[in-house]
């Protein structure tokens, strides 16, 4: 008599795959708790009962057609546990994915994102005051450069005022010198202005040699 998977419960499935011969010189697969119901083992029970089902069926394709279509009802039972199973452990996994609190990651990563504002805000404000008192210092510079310049320049114009004065001051001398010259020849003659220019040289010679 073949059995209808479909109407299967779990614990009549998990009956039949426990009492299934399994053949010859193979390793029959670890029973089934009977009291329990699929749904009601743990994650780590089903995952063991999961493997053991799929090395069994892996163990089935082994077999010559003859000997699998014998088996055929043992080989659904032991397919329909594994589609089953899986079943209830992609279901417990969506299950903890959705109530799974947030990622410590997500609290870490906002936390970084939040000191990193915190430490460009500070390093703009430090670059900020820095520019300020460069461009302080820079302005108070240039206005000392700037006091010093027309300091230089005044005294330039002073001292070029100066060298003008002098040199003024000799060309006058000079021409008071030659006119004084002419004077003494007109009113006295050659013969005593060669006696005065020669006296007034004496005199000089002697002033310098003191």
């Amino acid at each position: 008599m073949v059995i209808n998977m479909n109407f299967l419960t779990d614990e009549q499935a998990l009956a039949k795959s426990n009492n299934t011969a399994w053949f010859e010189n193979k390793s029959k697969p670890q029973p089934i708790k009977q009291n329990k119901k699929l749904i009601d083992l743990d994650s780590d029970e089903l995952e063991e009962i999961l493997k053991n089902r799929e090395f069994t069926l892996n163990e089935y394709k082994s077999l010559d057609v003859e000997t699998r279509g014998l088996l055929m009802n043992d080989i659904k039972h032991n397919f329909y546990l594994v589609s089953r199973i899986k079943r209830i452990l992609t279901e417990r996994r969506v299950v903890v994915k959705e109530n799974k609190p947030v990622d410590d990651k997500s609290a870490e990563l906002e936390e970084f994102k939040k000191k990193y504002k915190n430490f460009i805000e500070t390093k703009n404000n430090e670059i900020a005051n820095l520019k300020e008192k460069l461009e302080s210092k820079i302005a108070f510079q240039e206005d000392k450069i700037k006091k010093l310049g027309e300091t230089l320049y005044d005294k330039d114009l002073k001292q070029n005022q100066k060298i003008k004065n002098i040199e003024e001051s000799n060309r006058r001398n000079y021409k008071i010198h030659s006119c004084f010259k002419d004077l003494i020849k007109e009113q006295y003659g050659m013969t005593l202005y060669l006696e005065l220019i020669q006296e007034a040289d004496r005199r000089a010679e002697a002033e310098l040699n003191q």
